[in-house]
Formats: structure tokens, C-alpha cells, sequence
């Protein structure tokens, strides 16, 4: 899959794609990604795997599409994270692409 430097998410929100070694949050040290949605950015650790970016690109947009359906909680973050790898699994065996 390639990986965008554009995601359009929920509500047509275009969001830039920054792939950088650190993630620009206080708790960075123990994130792949993260989504900014006062800014628009989805921010992807630079020196992953490509799996592993492409799943850290759909755990993101997880938490953008799940955003409205409940405060975050652990409860939600164990849930995106079940998804990440199940979809994951699914469009790589279909074939699916993401493209800029």
C-alpha cells in the first residue's frame, strides 16, 4: 500500500500525512502515530516497517472514524486496535491500494 501525504477523513477533513522519526507529543516515545485533529496532520514514526506504517495509517484513521461515537477511553483504544490488524489483514489479501 502507499501510503499518501493526504488523508481525507470523516467529514471530507483533508488531512496532511507527516512521516517524521518522533511523533510531537509529550508521551511520543511509545507512539507509532497520531492523529491531530485541531490541526489536521497524521503524524507516522518514520522508521517503522512498511507494515508496520500501514497499519499505524489505518489505526489513525480508526480514531478519526470512531471520534464521534464515544469520549476516548481505554475501552476505545483496545477496540482500534483490534480493528487495525483485522482490516489490515483483509485489504492486503484483497489487494487494496491507498494512493496519493
Amino acid at each position: 500500500m502507499k501510503i499518501g501525504k493526504k488523508y481525507i477523513g470523516r467529514g471530507d477533513v483533508i488531512y496532511d500525512v507527516i512521516q517524521e522519526k518522533k511523533i510531537p507529543t509529550a508521551t511520543a516515545e511509545t507512539l507509532d502515530g497520531l492523529l491531530d485533529y485541531d490541526n489536521q496532520l497524521m503524524f507516522i514514526r518514520s522508521g517503522l516497517s512498511q507494515q508496520r506504517k500501514e497499519q499505524t495509517f489505518l489505526h489513525e484513521m480508526f480514531h478519526d472514524v470512531t471520534w464521534p461515537f464515544e469520549v476516548y477511553d481505554l475501552k476505545k483504544e483496545e477496540y482500534v486496535c483490534l480493528l487495525e490488524s483485522d482490516l489490515y489483514a483483509v485489504l492486503r489479501r484483497n489487494k487494496c491500494n491507498f494512493a496519493e
